[in-house]
């Protein structure tokens, strides 16, 4: 199992202008611990996001990081308008935009969640 910084902001990471701009994280009351495999299963979704592969990221996301109520996953219909909802908050916000802005993302996210009565697993609501 590995620990990660649960608050992570610019407040918390301080660069050393002495050291070759060595970087520290700073105040670690908010850490929480992952498996092996949720870390794998995030860096995977965060690179398959960042990198624009936007229909990998949502299959990994609905598959590993979206608590799955009444059967929502069984139907293929439900599936497409999900992905279809999620698509816009994924390409926006892992891939056309310059900035991250965590609020509206965490907004975007609860938008479509509620339309489709689901929530975020443990693990994606300690690292969004």
């Amino acid at each position: 199992r590995g620990l990660f910084h649960c608050d992570l902001h610019p407040g918390n990471i301080f660069f050393d202008p002495h050291d070759e701009g060595r970087m520290a994280l700073l105040d670690f009351g908010l850490i929480g611990e992952i498996s092996e495999n949720e870390r794998s299963r995030i860096c995977t979704f965060f690179v398959a996001a960042l990198s624009g592969e936007v229909d990998i990221a949502l299959e990994i996301f609905r598959k590993y990081f979206v608590v799955r109520h009444n059967g929502a996953w069984d139907d293929p219909a439900v599936v497409d308008a999900f992905n279809r909802d999620m698509r816009p908050v994924f390409q926006h916000h892992y891939v056309d935009s310059e900035t991250w802005d965590v609020s509206r993302l965490i907004h975007d996210y609860e938008l479509v969640f509620a339309k489709y009565n689901l929530q975020g697993t443990a693990v994606w609501a300690s690292i969004e």
